[in-house]
């Protein structure tokens, strides 16, 4: 097989998400679906081109259930939603935890949200460190108190592990880990990597490789409120910051997965580790990369129309992302019986 080499500055890089997309034979990125929810992305650019925001801010990042932009709180805040971001769906069950309505990741924003707004310290690490079960299961009570939040006893862990290691390496706080990067997206990467849950590292055929999913998507948001370098190439989308998110690849046809795939997540959880969780990775990632860039070309005869345009354009990661989670939470509905992969783990 081909090994992740690092390659000249010479040539094109391509990630390693693309690099596993193009050997796996269970996901098939279909260029007629890709071509679909392209169409779509455009036409979504095209109605909202009266505002920048959508190529500069994440959907998600608006007023409502993350930090204003000028809360001296809100690296800590991300890190704690970040990183207790994993396996928020309970497998084959009619009932999900809720928070306000919310599923999965928007009902963990919602959560950490509602207990900041009633003063509670959850986004510190000296709180979190030591943080209880009873105080985690008040913490994240959802709509229904016959519901908890999924594994939240490996959560109260994860917490109390992190919060004793921003507090032995950063003063506790999370701040100082970004400072101490100097604000570079590659250096902030690799401390992450030293904390238990970022440990993003897998086999495949015999290679190690490092995916960072988690990291990437912390640092994506945090570039938001912090002068953080954008070195990170090529831009990886923010997809998997939500289980669900896939679906509206499969429902627009951008991916299909063969009867063996099919079959394999109906009936079963997959792990960390496993061939087809780590090539279903790459391909959601893959393919809204390839979807960015059919974008990019049926966007070529705007460029020049419009500051607006010519700055939505420029950030068509941002745009296509945001397009996906728009579609998600306004046809949650229609896309309730596409089915989605359960991963159980704590890296994303």
């Amino acid at each position: 097989m081909e090994r992740f080499m690092a390659v000249s500055s010479s040539t094109i890089q391509c990630s390693t998400e693309e690099i596993v997309a193009k050997r796996t034979r269970d996901v098939i990125i279909d260029e007629n679906g890709v071509k679909n929810l392209a169409k779509e992305v455009v036409d979504f650019m095209l109605s909202n081109q009266d505002s920048t925001i959508l190529g500069t801010t994440f959907i998600r990042q608006l007023p409502g259930l993350y930090p204003s932009f000028f809360d001296i709180r809100s690296g800590d805040w991300l890190f704690l939603l970040h990183t207790l971001n994993f396996s928020l769906y309970i497998p084959k069950s009619t009932r999900q935890w809720t928070v306000n309505n919310y599923t999965g990741f928007w009902a963990l924003c919602s959560a950490i949200k509602r207990a900041i707004d009633n003063n509670e310290l959850v986004w510190h690490p000296n709180y979190y460190m030591n943080i209880s079960q009873s105080e985690m299961e008040y913490i994240f009570r959802g709509d229904d108190p016959e519901i908890t939040l999924p594994h939240l006893k490996e959560r109260r862990i994860v917490l109390n592990y992190v919060g004793k290691t921003l507090k032995k390496k950063y003063k506790g706080l999370f701040l100082n880990c970004i400072r101490a990067s100097g604000y570079n997206a590659k250096k902030l990467m690799t401390m992450l990597f030293n904390f238990d849950s970022y440990q993003d590292e897998v086999t495949y055929y015999g290679e190690k490789i490092r995916l960072y999913t988690k990291a990437k998507i912390l640092i994506s948001d945090l570039r938001a409120y912090f002068p953080i370098s954008q070195e990170l190439q090529p831009v990886t989308s923010t997809l998997l910051v939500d289980y669900c998110a896939p679906q509206v690849l499969l429902h627009f046809k951008a991916i299909r997965y063969t009867q063996y795939l099919n079959l394999l997540i109906r009936d079963g959880t997959l792990h960390v580790g496993d061939i087809e969780e780590l090539e279903l990775r790459c391909c959601y990632i893959y393919a809204v990369q390839v979807v960015c860039e059919e974008v990019r070309k049926m966007c070529a005869e705007y460029v020049g129309r419009s500051t607006v345009l010519d700055t939505l354009i420029s950030h068509i990661s941002t745009v296509v992302d945001n397009f996906i989670f728009h579609y998600q939470l306004t046809h949650s509905d229609g896309l309730s019986t596409v089915p989605f992969h359960y991963v159980k783990t704590a890296n994303y």
